[in-house]
């Protein structure tokens, strides 16, 4: 895939690069001069935007154009919510998957 330029040349929510990262909830904590929760529609369009800039560094933009565009694609935000959904189940699947407290204690090496 080449290099995003400008959110405009962003057609499909496939374009972007995202992942969890520590630079997204510092970007948004950054941004809203708050702890990171996503309780309303402002901080999950905030994170949107926090995760775009921060996996996608060559992006150029700022929060209002960042708006606009996805006032033009409004699709996109459902695919990010999606993209969210799906990527915090595998988080709690990772979560179950560790053993217990008493399963580590077991361990050999574990002392």
């Amino acid at each position: 895939m080449e290099s995003i330029k400008t959110l405009e040349q962003v057609t499909k929510f496939e374009d972007f690069n995202l992942y969890e990262s520590f630079r997204t909830h510092m970007i948004y904590e950054e941004v809203t001069k708050e702890s990171f929760t996503l309780t309303s529609i402002k901080n999950i369009l905030i994170y949107f935007f926090a995760n775009v800039m921060a996996c996608n560094r060559e992006l150029a933009v700022d929060f209002d154009e960042f708006l606009d565009w996805l006032d033009k694609n409004p699709n996109m935000l459902n695919d990010f919510i999606d993209w969210m959904t799906k990527s915090n189940k595998k988080d709690v699947v990772k979560s179950e998957e560790q053993p217990s407290e008493e399963a580590e204690k077991s361990q050999p090496f574990h002392d």
